[in-house]
C-alpha cells in the first residue's frame, strides 16, 4: 500500500510539472503571436471602425448595421486609446486567454484533466488564431471558459455569476445567444435543488439579464430582417443566419462539411463530447 501511494504521487508530481511547461509553452507562443501578427481582413474593418468614429459614433455605427454586438468594439476603443498600439491590444486578449486557462487549472487541481484541456484548446490553431486578433472571439472565449468553473451550487452568488457572463458573451457576439438556453438547461439539470428553490435564485438574475439585453434583442430581430441587406456578405437576414450557424456547427469554421478536413473535424468534435 506505501509503494501504491508513493507510486500515485510521483506519478501526479510529474504530471503536475508536464502541465506546468504545457502552459509555459502556451503563455510563450500566444504572446509571440500577438506580438509578431501583422493582422487580416476582418480585424483591418474593426481597425478602421475604431479609428474613424468616437466612441458614441462607434455604437451607433455597429448597432446601424448590427455586424456583431457593440461590447467588443467598445473594449477595442478603450484599449487603443490607452496602448495606442494595436500589438498591445492583441496582447491584452492572449493574456485574458491565458489568465482563463490558467484559472480553469487552478479549479480543477486535475493535472489529467488540465493537460488535456491545454492540449485540446490551447493548441488548437483556431483558438490561437481567434484569441490573438482584434475580434469578438478573443474575449467570448475566457468568458466560456470561466463559465465552466462556476462557484458551487450552494453559494447564493451562483446565478448571479452564470447571468453576469452570459450577458457579456451576449454582447460581444450572438453566439452567446445560441449557446445561452443551452448552458442554462445544462446548469439548471445539475443544481440538485428543488425547483422553487432555484426558481427563486434565478427569478432576479434572470430577469435582470433580460432586461439589459431587450434592446440588443430588438436591434437583432429588426436589422436582420430589413430587406436592404440583400447582398451584403457579412450581414444576413433571421433565417439565412441560423442557416450559416448549423453548417458552421457541423463543419467549423473555414471548413467545408464535405471536404475531408470538413468530416475529420465533425469526428473529433463528437469524440471530444
Amino acid at each position: 500500500l506505501k509503494h501504491t501511494m508513493y507510486t500515485f504521487s510521483s506519478k501526479k508530481n510529474v504530471l503536475f510539472y508536464v502541465e506546468i511547461f504545457l502552459f509555459t509553452i502556451l503563455a510563450f507562443l500566444y504572446l509571440y503571436v500577438s506580438y509578431h501578427s501583422f493582422g487580416y481582413d476582418d480585424e483591418y474593418f474593426n481597425i478602421r471602425q475604431v479609428r474613424e468614429h468616437n466612441l458614441l459614433s462607434l455604437i451607433q455605427t455597429i448597432q446601424q448595421t448590427d455586424i456583431h454586438p457593440p461590447l467588443s468594439y467598445i473594449i477595442n476603443k478603450v484599449l487603443f486609446s490607452v496602448f495606442e498600439d494595436w500589438t498591445f491590444v492583441r496582447m491584452v486578449s492572449s493574456v485574458l486567454f491565458l489568465a482563463s486557462l490558467f484559472f480553469f487549472c487552478r479549479k480543477t487541481k486535475n493535472p489529467d484533466i488540465n493537460i488535456f484541456f491545454l492540449v485540446f484548446l490551447g493548441l488548437n490553431p483556431s483558438v490561437l488564431l481567434w484569441t490573438t486578433s482584434i475580434r469578438w472571439y478573443a474575449y467570448v472565449l475566457p468568458l466560456l471558459i470561466l463559465l465552466h468553473i462556476a462557484p458551487t451550487y450552494e453559494r447564493k452568488r451562483y446565478w448571479w455569476y452564470f447571468f453576469t457572463i452570459g450577458w457579456l458573451v451576449c454582447m460581444l457576439g450572438y453566439i452567446g445567444f445560441l449557446l445561452g438556453p443551452i448552458y442554462f438547461i445544462y446548469y439548471w439539470i445539475q443544481d440538485k435543488h428543488k425547483f422553487i428553490h432555484k426558481l427563486k435564485r434565478v427569478l432576479l438574475p434572470g430577469s435582470l439579464f433580460i432586461l439589459l439585453y431587450a434592446y440588443q434583442l430588438y436591434i437583432f430581430i429588426t436589422v436582420h430582417n430589413r430587406t436592404e441587406l440583400t447582398g451584403n456578405q457579412q450581414v444576413f437576414d433571421l433565417f439565412a443566419s441560423i442557416q450559416s450557424y448549423i453548417a458552421s456547427a457541423f463543419s467549423n469554421q473555414g471548413l467545408f462539411p464535405l471536404s475531408f478536413f470538413g468530416i475529420l473535424s465533425i469526428v473529433g468534435l463528437s469524440l471530444i463530447h
